[in-house]
């Protein structure tokens, strides 16, 4: 089973939302950051939303900060970008330092416990999933930003994991189609994450 730690007022599954959900990204250049944003998009559009995203690299090539900022609504988006969000998704201590203040209250946090040491934040839930271990085990590193997506399914109820698996090869491209059952298996290792009280 996949390591996680919950808060335990949380209830993984629960979540309601408003018609707009408002999803923060954050990472390291690498780290599958904007293909996470970009999944989600494929996602939403095949479930009839309307989906805005806007990645934002640092001045590395490689290596620097990236994030990527998702709307997801049932009506038309007047306006793509934020100042706060209903959820956050994040790889690595940076990106958590900088922008877990740009949670709404109630918001969710989904961090990558294996490079993320937690804060104590009031009025946020958090859910910490050992991604980068959890992809190591399995055979690839890099498929880490995967074992996230499917936390992410699994806590917040906006798809099923089956929506996710569905658009893999349109999102990722014809030349990642070999690394199908690998990427499956992540995102099912993700959506294992439970409750614990």
């Amino acid at each position: 089973m996949a390591p996680e730690r919950i808060d335990k007022n949380f209830s993984v599954g629960s979540s309601e939302m408003s018609d707009v959900k408002r999803i923060l990204c954050g990472g390291r250049g690498g780290q599958g950051i904007i293909v996470m944003g970009k999944m989600l998009g494929w996602a939403a559009m095949r479930n009839r939303y309307f989906i805005t995203i806007l990645p934002a690299y640092g001045a590395e090539v490689r290596g620097g900060e990236a994030y990527c900022s998702v709307v997801i609504s049932s009506q038309p988006i007047a306006m793509p970008e934020f100042d706060k969000a209903d959820y956050f998704i994040t790889m690595n201590q940076i990106s958590y330092d900088s922008f877990f203040r740009r949670l709404n209250t109630d918001g969710i946090i989904i961090f990558n416990s294996s490079m993320i040491k937690e804060k104590k934040i009031k009025n946020i839930n958090q859910v910490g999933i050992s991604a980068t271990q959890i992809a190591s085990d399995i055979g690839n590193i890099k498929i880490s930003n995967l074992v996230m997506l499917g936390a992410f399914c699994k806590v917040t109820n906006i798809f099923k994991i089956s929506d996710i698996i569905n658009i893999m090869d349109d999102a990722l491209g014809s030349s990642k189609k070999r690394y199908f059952e690998l990427n499956k298996k992540a995102l099912e290792q993700g959506w294992k994450i439970r409750n614990r009280r």
